[in-house]
This record gives C-alpha cells, sequence and structure tokens, in this order.
C-alpha cells in the first residue's frame, strides 16, 4: 500500500521516515516499561509473597498498548480503488494522518533526548 501512496522521487525520504519512527520505537519502549512499573506492584517481594494482581494488570495495560494501532486502520484506504484515488490526488493525504504522526515522532524525539541527557 505504501508504495503507491509514495511520492515519485521521494521513496527514500518515506522509507527514512519510517525507520526513525521504527528506531525511536525500539529505543523508547524499555524506557516507557520502566515508567509503568510503579503503577502496580510488581517488585520481587510481592511476587515472591503470591500477589500477581499487579503482574496480571501490568499484563493487561501492556497487551491493551500492543493492540491499540488498530483503532487506527479507519485510516487507511478500504478498497484498491480509494488507495489508487487517493495516489492519484496531486496532494493526497490524510491531514489527520500526517498530524499523528508527526506528533508521535516529535514527542518520541523529545523524549528520547530527554532520556539521553538525563542518563549522562
Amino acid at each position: 500500500m505504501m508504495v503507491n501512496l509514495c511520492p515519485p522521487g521521494s521513496e527514500g525520504a518515506s522509507y527514512a521516515l519510517f525507520t526513525t519512527a521504527w528506531n525511536l520505537a525500539y529505543l523508547l519502549a524499555p524506557s516507557l516499561s520502566s515508567m509503568l512499573l510503579p503503577i502496580w506492584d510488581v517488585s520481587a517481594e510481592a511476587l515472591q509473597a503470591g500477589d500477581l494482581k499487579g503482574l496480571f494488570n501490568l499484563s493487561l495495560l501492556t497487551v491493551a498498548i500492543k493492540i491499540s494501532p488498530i483503532f487506527c486502520l479507519w485510516m487507511l484506504p478500504q478498497t484498491r480503488d480509494q488507495l489508487l484515488e487517493l495516489s492519484s490526488k496531486p496532494m493526497g493525504h490524510s491531514v489527520l494522518g500526517g498530524a499523528i504522526f508527526l506528533l508521535v515522532l516529535i514527542l518520541s524525539m523529545a523524549i528520547s533526548v530527554a532520556i539521553g541527557i538525563l542518563d549522562t
């Protein structure tokens, strides 16, 4: 699908943008998961005492986060004709999708830089 939506001549830039987003997600995942640990008690003491409620709740939260992109599927073209119509427009794009993507990208980069500064 992305091949049809990518403007001719900017395939490399699109690939670089998607690779950047992937790499940022890969770098931020451990930090964000560590930030979620204090929500529920998942300490070694609680687990040894048999209190698995915090582990269960944290597992449910991480599963919910992982499947949350399903709620963005409505932004994708439903049929091949819609895809071709979108790619045939001179500036065929989704303003909402682009705004969400840029917001996530910029926030991810800011968090990554902040974590890098604070870790030194």
